[in-house]
């Protein structure tokens, strides 16, 4: 039992994160967000899953915005650059993995699509907005995470210049609340709680 309410830590979505667990396929950590970030983030190495403890806010990307609250599950292929912006203070349990996040294959058909008993659909998941491309030049400021630590650029353009996208490679949010448990006569073992798989370790 990790009591991490105990953890007092504080800042933006990078600066609060608190390691609890990690090996080579998997860092988790929790973060307790009450300031916002004044620079841009993108994760080289790993794919990112949020889990909304409590709070809301915006997390715009490359790719557009995200609204987040709570019971969201948000998650960020590696490479995508992100910003995150509070509205209500916001705690998060943080997946970082080497390798992708993704639905289930016992949920998919061959092709990929969700199965019709499967407990989430494709109609469940939310995608980027994506807004008018932003045409601004100046020094922002672009941390990225890398195996051994985070390096910093300066990009003389504003990184959410993008006119338009397409494609599966894009941040998304799938809400707790549009899980909908298989249940049955007796009690299902615990497999039926899983939202999302890895190479290494599964997230219920």
């Amino acid at each position: 039992h990790l009591k991490t309410f105990n953890i007092k830590k504080n800042g933006n979505a990078i600066s609060s994160r608190v390691p609890l667990l990690f090996n080579n396929d998997i860092i988790v950590s929790v973060s307790n967000i009450n300031e916002n970030m004044n620079f841009f983030y993108r994760s080289g190495h790993y794919d990112e899953l949020f889990y909304v403890q409590y709070g809301s806010g915006i997390l715009s990307t490359n790719f557009g915005k995200l609204l987040y609250k709570k019971g969201d599950y948000i998650i960020i292929p590696k490479g995508v650059i992100w910003k995150l912006e509070y509205k209500n203070k916001t705690k998060l349990l943080v997946v970082e993995s080497s390798s992708p996040i993704e639905t289930p294959n016992k949920y998919r058909n061959r092709f990929g699509q969700l199965l019709e008993n499967s407990p989430f659909c494709e109609r469940d998941i939310k995608v980027p907005a994506l807004k008018s491309p932003i045409d601004k030049r100046g020094n922002f400021l672009i941390k990225v995470k890398l195996e051994d630590g985070i390096q910093e650029y300066i990009y003389d353009h504003h990184p959410f210049d993008v006119v338009g996208w397409d494609g599966y490679y894009f941040p998304w949010i799938f809400n707790i609340n549009d899980f909908e448990p298989l249940v049955g006569s007796i009690h299902q073992p615990p497999p039926v709680h899983q939202t999302f798989e890895s190479r290494n370790f599964v997230i219920c």
